[in-house]
C-alpha cells in the first residue's frame, strides 16, 4: 500500500492485490484519499474487483447494502445458480452514505447456465448465457440465449430502473422459438390468461411458434396493469377448440396482441 500526503489530504493506493476467498482467485485495486480539511464529499475510495469461474451463489456478496431497497429483493430473488465466468465490481466517489450523487457503483458478471425469475407472474428464464450489469440503481441482463419452458430465447433484453418517483419499473423483451404449445401456455399461466379471461385455457395447440414479445411491468405498485405486446407467426400449426370441439389444422399466419388495442 502506497501512502502520500499534503496539507489538503492523505492518500492510499495499490498496486494489484491478488487474494484467495471462498470463492476462488479475487484480484483487487484499491485507492483512497482522506481530506484533512472539511468539505461535502468526505473521504472518496476507488475500489476495482475482478473475479473469475466462481459460482453464481457468491455474487450477493458484491451487491452493495446502499443500491435501493427495492432493487436488491429483485437481484437477490432473480438470478439463480450457475456459473460467473467473469465478474467486476467497481466503486468510485466518495464514502459519504447521505449523498449518493457523488458515487458511483457499478458491477458486471458474464454468466452461464443461470436461470432468471424476472417475475414471479411470469414464467422463468433457464440456462442463461449474457451479462448482467448494475449500474448505480439500474440492472440489465442481456443474453444471445436462454430457454423458456421447451423454446429456445434469443436476443433477451431485461431492464430494471427507478423512475423519478422512486418507483421500479422492469422491462422485458425478446425472441421465443419452439412448440406452439409453450406459447399457448404462457398465455394460459401468466396475467395474460386474467387479460383475455380465460378464453383459451381449454384449447390445445400443436406445431411450431416463432414469438416476439416485450412486457412493461411495475414492480412497486401492482395495481399498474402490465404493457404486453406480443407478436406470434405459426407455422403448420394444428388447433383444437374448446368448447366447440372446432379443430383447425395446417394455420400458418401471424396473430398479434397488445394490451391496448388487444388481439
Amino acid at each position: 500500500i502506497h501512502i502520500d500526503w499534503d496539507a489538503s489530504s492523505v492518500e492510499l493506493s495499490s498496486g494489484l492485490v491478488q487474494v484467495l476467498g471462498a470463492e476462488g482467485p479475487v484480484r483487487v485495486l484499491f485507492g483512497l484519499s482522506i481530506p484533512l480539511v472539511p468539505g461535502d464529499t468526505g473521504v472518496e475510495m476507488d475500489l476495482l474487483v475482478g473475479l473469475e469461474d466462481i459460482q453464481a451463489a457468491h455474487r450477493g456478496k458484491y451487491i452493495p447494502y446502499i443500491l435501493s431497497d427495492k432493487l436488491r429483493p429483485w437481484l437477490a430473488a432473480s438470478i439463480g445458480e450457475g456459473m460467473i465466468e467473469q465478474g467486476g465490481f467497481l466503486w468510485r466517489g466518495s464514502l459519504n452514505p447521505g449523498a449518493p450523487e457523488l458515487h458511483t457503483v457499478q458491477l458486471f458478471f458474464n454468466i452461464r447456465d443461470t436461470a432468471l425469475d424476472y417475475h414471479p407472474d411470469w414464467p422463468p428464464l433457464a440456462n442463461i448465457a449474457g451479462t448482467v450489469l448494475i449500474d448505480n440503481a439500474a440492472a440489465s441482463v442481456w443474453a444471445d440465449s436462454a430457454s423458456l419452458l421447451d423454446s429456445r430465447v434469443s436476443k433477451l433484453s431485461v431492464e430494471v430502473w427507478p423512475d423519478a418517483s422512486g418507483q421500479l419499473w422492469l422491462a422485458v423483451a425478446g425472441s421465443v422459438a419452439g412448440p406452439a404449445a409453450d406459447g399457448l401456455a404462457v398465455v394460459n399461466n401468466s396475467p395474460l390468461g386474467g387479460l383475455v379471461g380465460g378464453t383459451f385455457s381449454d384449447w390445445r395447440l400443436a406445431g411450431e411458434l416463432a414469438t416476439d414479445i416485450e412486457l412493461l411491468l411495475n414492480l412497486t405498485d401492482k395495481a399498474i396493469v402490465p404493457a404486453v405486446a406480443v407478436s406470434a407467426r405459426f407455422a403448420g400449426a394444428e388447433l383444437d377448440i374448446q368448447p366447440g370441439n372446432l379443430p383447425l389444422r395446417g394455420i400458418s399466419g401471424v396473430l398479434d396482441y397488445d394490451s391496448e388495442t388487444g388481439f
